[in-house]
C-alpha cells in the first residue's frame, strides 16, 4: 500500500528545490555527449559529436529509426564529489537504456530488441561505485534502444548520492506514483459503485461511473507501469500494450462519459445517435489494432485521435443544452470537463517546446480531477436521496405515533362497536338471505324471458325453392337485444328482418318481442306498398306502442319479389353482397348516404326511409349482420370491421349459404381468440339457388 510515510519526503524535498535551498555540488551531464550507431554488444562506429538539441529526438541517428545508439561522455569528479557516495541522475530516456561507468554496468530500464518495452516514464537514477572511479578522466557509457522514439533528458548530472536520489525521486512521484495513486483510488471507487449498482441495477449511472475510472486508471499504466512490481512481465509486449492501452482504450472513454451522462440526466437518445457513438469508439480502435509495428502505430495514431473531437463536441452540447433547460446537474460535470482541455493544450505546448519536454504530463491529472468532478456529482445526488429518506423515515414515525394514538383511543369503544356489529350480522345475514332469494328468483325470471324470446324468433331457415338462407343467433347472455325474422308467402320467401335495439337487458328484451309482433303485422298487411312506407308505419307504431320506454332500433328490413330485393338500412353496419361468377364483393348502399337511411326506428323522429333494388342471380349471396361482427375486438384493441366482413365473404367460396356463413365465423373467431364477447351476435347468409 502506498504510505504517507514514503511520500512525505518527496514533498519536502520538492519544496526545498523550488524554493532554492539545495547547495549540492553537481556535475551537469546537458552537454558534451558523443554518439556512436551499434548494435547491443558495442557500437559498430567511431563516435562524433552529439548536437544538443538532438536530445530530444534521437530517431534520426539511427537509420530507419530503429536500433541502439550509443552515447558517451568523459568526466572527471570535481573535489568536493571526491571520496564521496555518488550517483548519476539521467532523468527520462526513452525507450531503454544499459547504462556503465568505465565499461562495467551500473543500472538499466526497459527492454530492448525484439521483446522490447520501453520505460520512457521511468526516471533514471543510479549509484555509482567509489570502485568503479578512477582519480582522472572517467567515461560514462549508455546504451539506448530506439524504435520509432527516443530521447535522454536536458537536466542530468552526476552528483552526491542523497542529492540525485532525491532528484529522481520528486520526477517519479509527479511523473509516476501520483499516477498510480489515481488509479488506485478510481479503482476504489470503481468497485464501490459497482457494488451499489449491484445491489440497485436501476441506477446505471454507478455502472458508467465505476466502467469510467476503469477505463481511466488502465490508461493511465502507461504512466505507472513500472512502478508496480513484478510488471511489466517478460511476455508482455510494448506494441499491443501501447495498441490497446495508449491507442484504443481511450475512444472508449467519450462513449463512456456519454453514456453516463445520458442516464445521469435521464436522456433518451435515439438509436442513429448510439449507433454513430458506438461508430466513433470502434472505428478508430479497430484500425489502431490493426496497424503492424510500433512504427506505424506512432504515425496512426495522432490521425486517429482527431476522430475523438467529434465524441468530445456531442458531451459539451449535451451539458449546454441541459444547462439550456434550466438544469442544475451538468455545472460540476461541465466545470470538471473544462478542465482537461486547458490540460490537454499545455502539455502540447510544454512536450513540443524545446528543452522542455522533460516536464511532467498534466492532462492525466486534468482527467482524475474530472473524474472526480463525476464522483462528487453522484456522491451529491446520493446525499440528496438520504436526506429525503430520513426526512420520509421521520415522517413516517410521526404518522405511526399519531395512529397509534388513534388506535388507543379506539380501543375504549371496541366493545360497543362488537355488539353494533353483532346485530349489523344479524341483519346482513338476514338481508343476504333475502338478496339470494330475489336472486335465484330474478335468474328463473331471465331464464323464462329468454325461453319466451327465443320462441317469438325463428328456429331455422326457411327452406325454398330459390333462397338458400343460414344464420346465427348467439346471445351473450340471457334476453337478447337483437331481432331477426324470415317472412314467407306460401312457399316462397317474402322478406327477411334483422334489428338490435339500443338498450340491454330485460328490457330490451321485451321490446324485441313487441317489434318482431309490429313488424310481422306491417310487413305482410302492406306487401303491396312501398317499402319505405311500409317502414314509416313500423316506426310510427313502436313510437307510439313502446310506452315510456327511450329505447330504438336500428336494422336492414329486406322485401323479395322473385330474383329483386328491395332493402332498407336503418343505421346497421354495411350489407355486403357477392357476386356468385366473380366472387367480387360490394356494399349495397345508397351513393348519398354511404348506405344507411338517415333516423332510427322507434325513435319518434320520422325519417326519410329510402329503399334501394337490385336483382340477384344464381350464385349472388349477400350477408347482413348485427354490430357485434365487426365491432369486436381481438387481445391488441384492434376492431375487426366491416373490410375483414367483406374480405372474409370474398373468400368464402361457391358453396351453399352455410358454407359462406361457416368461412366468415371461422375468420370471426380466429381473428377474436381469446377475447369473450361483448354483445350479442347475429349473422344471416342469403344465397339464390
Amino acid at each position: 500500500m502506498l504510505s504517507f510515510r514514503r511520500f512525505f519526503p518527496v514533498f519536502l524535498a520538492a519544496a526545498l528545490t523550488l524554493t532554492g535551498c539545495s547547495e549540492h555540488t553537481r556535475l551537469s551531464l546537458s552537454e558534451g555527449w558523443e554518439y556512436a550507431r551499434g548494435t547491443a554488444e558495442s557500437p559498430s562506429m567511431s563516435f562524433s559529436s552529439l548536437p544538443s538539441e538532438t536530445t530530444s529526438d534521437l530517431t534520426p541517428l539511427i537509420p530507419g529509426g530503429t536500433g541502439y545508439i550509443w552515447l558517451r561522455k568523459d568526466f572527471t569528479l570535481p573535489p568536493a564529489l571526491e571520496n564521496k557516495e555518488i550517483g548519476v541522475y539521467l532523468g527520462r530516456i526513452s525507450m531503454a537504456d544499459v547504462t556503465m561507468i568505465n565499461g562495467s554496468i551500473i543500472g538499466e530500464e526497459g527492454r530492448g530488441g525484439d521483446n522490447e518495452f520501453s520505460a520512457w516514464n521511468t526516471a533514471r537514477f543510479y549509484r555509482i561505485p567509489s570502485t568503479l572511479l578512477s582519480k582522472g578522466p572517467n567515461t560514462l557509457m549508455l546504451r539506448i534502444w530506439i524504435n520509432g522514439e527516443g530521447s535522454i533528458s536536458t537536466g542530468s548530472f552526476i552528483g552526491a548520492y542523497k542529492d540525485a536520489l532525491l532528484r529522481a525521486s520528486i520526477e517519479s512521484f509527479f511523473g509516476s506514483r501520483i499516477h498510480l495513486i489515481s488509479a488506485f483510488l478510481m479503482l476504489a471507487a470503481a468497485v464501490y459503485h459497482l457494488m451499489l449498482f449491484l445491489r440497485r441495477r436501476e441506477d446505471r449511472e454507478n455502472l458508467m461511473f465505476a466502467l469510467i475510472s476503469i477505463n481511466s486508471a488502465v490508461c493511465l499504466s502507461v504512466f505507472y507501469i513500472w512502478e508496480i512490481p513484478g510488471l511489466p512481465a517478460k511476455w508482455m509486449s510494448w506494441l499491443w500494450f501501447q495498441k490497446i492501452v495508449s491507442a484504443a482504450l481511450p475512444f472508449a472513454m467519450p462513449f463512456l462519459v456519454t453514456s453516463f451522462i445520458n442516464t445521469f440526466l435521464k436522456r433518451t437518445e435515439k438509436k442513429p445517435v448510439l449507433a454513430a457513438r458506438l461508430a466513433f469508439m470502434v472505428i478508430p480502435a479497430a484500425v489502431v489494432l490493426a496497424v503492424p509495428d510500433y512504427a506505424s502505430l506512432l504515425a496512426v495514431k495522432p490521425v486517429a485521435r482527431t476522430l475523438l473531437i467529434p465524441p468530445v463536441i456531442y458531451i459539451i452540447y449535451i451539458l449546454i443544452d441541459a444547462l439550456r433547460k434550466k438544469q442544475k446537474e451538468p455545472v460540476p460535470l461541465l466545470a470538471g470537463f473544462s478542465l482537461t482541455l486547458p490540460a490537454l493544450i499545455l502539455d502540447l505546448i510544454l512536450h513540443n517546446a524545446p528543452g522542455l519536454h522533460d516536464m511532467p504530463f498534466i492532462f492525466p491529472a486534468g482527467w482524475f480531477l474530472a473524474v472526480l468532478c463525476l464522483l462528487f456529482t453522484l456522491a451529491g445526488r446520493f446525499a440528496a436521496a438520504c436526506t429525503r429518506a430520513e426526512d420520509l423515515n421521520r415522517s413516517l414515525e410521526e404518522k405511526v405515533e399519531e395512529r397509534a394514538r388513534e388506535l388507543s383511543e379506539s380501543n375504549g369503544n371496541l366493545e360497543k362497536a362488537d355488539e353494533l356489529l353483532g346485530k349489523a350480522n344479524e341483519q346482513l345475514e338476514t338481508a343476504e338471505a333475502e338478496l339470494k332469494s330475489a336472486g335465484m328468483q330474478a335468474d328463473r325470471d331471465m331464464a323464462l324471458a329468454a325461453n319466451v324470446q327465443r320462441s317469438f324468433f325463428p328456429k331455422a331457415s326457411p327452406n325454398t325453392a330459390e333462397w338458400d338462407v343460414s344464420f346465427i343467433f348467439q346471445p351473450v347472455s340471457g334476453v337478447s337485444r337483437d331481432l331477426y325474422d324470415f317472412f314467407t308467402r306460401g312457399d316462397s320467401l317474402g322478406g327477411i328482418g334483422l334489428f338490435s335495439v339500443s338498450g340491454h337487458g330485460t328490457a330490451a328484451g321485451l321490446m324485441t318481442m313487441l317489434a318482431k309482433t309490429v313488424i310481422d303485422r306491417h310487413f305482410n298487411e302492406g306487401y303491396s306498398e312501398p317499402l319505405a312506407k311500409v317502414l314509416r308505419k313500423i316506426d310510427g307504431t313502436l313510437a307510439n306502442e313502446k310506452g315510456g320506454s327511450e329505447d330504438y332500433m336500428k336494422g336492414v328490413l329486406l322485401r323479395i319479389s322473385g330474383d329483386t330485393i328491395e332493402m332498407i338500412n336503418s343505421g346497421n353496419p354495411k350489407v355486403f353482397c357477392r357476386s356468385g361468377k366473380s366472387g367480387r364483393v360490394f356494399a349495397a348502399e345508397l351513393p348519398e348516404s354511404g348506405g344507411q337511411a338517415n333516423g332510427f326506428i322507434g325513435a319518434g323522429l320520422e325519417p326519410d326511409f329510402k329503399a334501394i333494388r337490385f336483382r340477384f342471380s344464381a350464385g349472388d349471396a349477400l350477408i347482413l349482420y348485427t354490430d357485434c361482427l365487426s365491432g369486436s375486438r381481438n387481445k391488441d384493441g384492434e376492431e375487426f370491421g366491416a373490410e375483414r366482413v367483406s374480405e372474409a365473404f370474398s373468400a368464402s367460396g361457391n358453396g351453399n349459404a352455410a358454407d359462406k356463413l361457416e368461412r366468415v365465423l371461422s375468420v370471426f373467431r380466429s381473428f377474436t381468440d381469446g377475447v369473450p364477447l361483448e354483445d350479442d351476435l347475429t349473422v344471416i347468409v342469403l344465397q339464390h339457388k
